[in-house]
């Protein structure tokens, strides 16, 4: 469903007419599966952000052939993951979108006990695992999963020189997002009552 936007992103796509996690994931699953011998030469700039992500979460030995799916069932069946990434060595990585809504501890608990019984002796081998932020949030501790923010995320889409128009218009979405909640924090530590009051008074300040 689309909604009203106003301001300088009217017009962007992701504001207006995907918004939902499931557009994120499917962003990040379409930058991601360019790593293949048979991407298409114009989604081959898309692979530099694809090295660049996993960089930022430590899973630098990926191989040059990965297989992306979305909403994929680890182990028993039981609990989904956003994006699975497995390359020709059966090397893995998991990750989590997040827009609006931040993981619950028993969430990520959920996702480690998904994980191990997925992965081990024969069964592939863990890579790296990450959750990707788009929220002011930021966990304290998520031992074994990294968190990638939207100051993290700026860094890796501006590894292409030349980036696709939909890259470049995810780009925009984040850098807007981002100047937002930096706004939202400035006014929140404002010696100003009536900027601490307007910050309260934001949904995502409450």
């Amino acid at each position: 469903m689309s909604r009203a936007v106003e301001g300088p992103l009217r017009f962007n796509l992701f504001e207006r007419f995907a918004p939902s996690e499931l557009s994120h994931s499917a962003f990040w699953a379409w930058v991601l599966q360019s790593v293949h011998p048979d991407c298409p030469d114009d989604l081959k700039a898309n692979q530099s952000i694809a090295r660049a992500m996993m960089a930022e979460i430590g899973a630098t030995r990926m191989g040059n052939k990965w297989k992306v799916t979305t909403e994929d069932y680890l182990g028993t069946g039981k609990g989904r993951v956003d994006i699975l990434v497995v390359d020709e060595n059966d090397q893995t990585v998991v990750l989590e979108t997040k827009v609006s809504a931040v993981p619950r501890e028993a969430q990520l608990e959920g996702y480690r006990a998904q994980l191990e019984s997925r992965l081990g002796p024969g069964r592939g081998k863990l890579a790296g695992a990450a959750i990707l932020s788009a929220h002011w949030w930021r966990p304290e501790a998520l031992p074994d999963i990294n968190y990638v923010g939207l100051q993290s995320m700026q860094c890796v889409l501006s590894a292409a020189r030349n980036p696709h128009p939909l890259v470049a218009e995810y780009a925009g979405w984040v850098d807007a997002r981002r100047a937002y909640f930096d706004s939202l924090l400035e006014r929140a530590l404002s010696s100003d009552v009536s900027q601490r009051a307007s910050a309260m008074q934001d949904e995502a300040g409450q």
